[in-house]
């Protein structure tokens, strides 16, 4: 009996609690920089059936064990007690007659707790086989990469501690544009702005051009590389990353011109007039002025030409 209940494997444990994450924020988090929360909202829902199944495939080993512990121990009472029945009805015959007559009861139950186990095993393999190809299917997948806007951002995170800090305007989030032919507040915004404005057509021209991290020519631009490229194109020259084309004369919203820089810690746009600003995006893109984008600080409305 020792020996068969000593066969008895542990049991498999279950996998901890675990909830899928939220991703309720994707598709207002892609609208702000330009992006596709498709695929990652597909690879969220692939990852949690997947676990699901591994869950499924370990619950059932577990209960696999569980039978077998059950049958091993069934079969071991069995095998004891058939045994002393068998060796209480050869008394008579001694010693010898009772260990002959109980040994062909215990050879039947070590036996049956070898098929027990050995049943075990093959249904373990089997799960094994399944939790393998599921495994080797999960890999076989592409992985997901951060799309480039996502890699600039994950960039200027990085660098924002070497970042010259600068007193940020206060602008409320939601801007709205002045009410037409309504007087700016200053000469600032009386001014003419050809450069600015030549720096705009510059950039509308390359509207639907893709996202590059690192770009600043036509065929691929990040969102510095397009404002420096067209301002470049207008003949001025500006700095060539976010945080520093912070430069000329700071204005307020309501005296914004043609070609005035939106500009945050992380990112910067132009100002393209009627209330819009191009910036590059997945692709290149007009969008209403905001002064929010995903948590980077506002370093507010300027001036370059100024």
């Amino acid at each position: 009996m020792g020996k068969i209940l000593g066969a008895c494997p542990e049991p498999i444990p279950t996998l901890p609690p675990f909830s899928t994450p939220g991703f309720d924020d994707f598709a207002a988090l892609a609208a702000m920089v330009g992006g596709d929360p498709q695929r990652f909202q597909e690879a969220a829902v692939s990852l949690a059936a997947q676990r699901d199944e591994i869950s499924d495939l370990v619950v059932a080993g577990g209960v696999y064990v569980a039978t077998a512990v059950a049958e091993l121990i069934a079969t071991a009472n069995s095998m004891v007690r058939n045994a002393l029945a068998a060796a209480g009805a050869a008394t008579a015959g001694g010693p010898l007659a009772q260990l002959a007559a109980a040994a062909p009861v215990v050879s039947a139950g070590l036996t049956r707790a070898g098929l027990i186990l050995d049943t075990l095993g093959k249904d373990l393999d089997s799960l094994a086989n399944q939790l393998n190809e599921t495994t080797a299917a999960r890999q076989a997948q592409q992985a997901l990469k951060a799309s480039p806007i996502a890699q600039q951002a994950e960039h200027t995170l990085r660098s924002l501690a070497d970042a010259p800090q600068v007193t940020p305007t206060a602008a409320s989030t939601d801007v709205a544009p002045p009410e037409p032919n309504q007087p700016v507040s200053d000469e600032l915004g009386e001014r003419p702005n050809a450069a600015g404005n030549a720096a705009v057509q510059a950039a509308k021209s390359q509207l639907g051009t893709p996202y590059v991290w690192g770009g600043s020519q036509p065929g691929g631009f990040d969102c510095s590389g397009l404002t420096s490229w067209a301002y470049n194109q207008a003949g001025v020259d500006i700095p060539r990353t976010a945080a520093e084309q912070a430069i000329g004369q700071q204005v307020a919203y309501e005296d914004l011109q043609e070609g005035d820089l939106v500009v945050w810690d992380g990112h910067v746009a132009m100002y393209a007039g009627d209330g819009m600003m191009i910036e590059a995006g997945d692709p290149v893109q007009l969008n209403p002025v905001r002064t929010e984008n995903i948590g980077m600080p506002f370093r507010g409305f300027w001036r370059p030409t100024a």
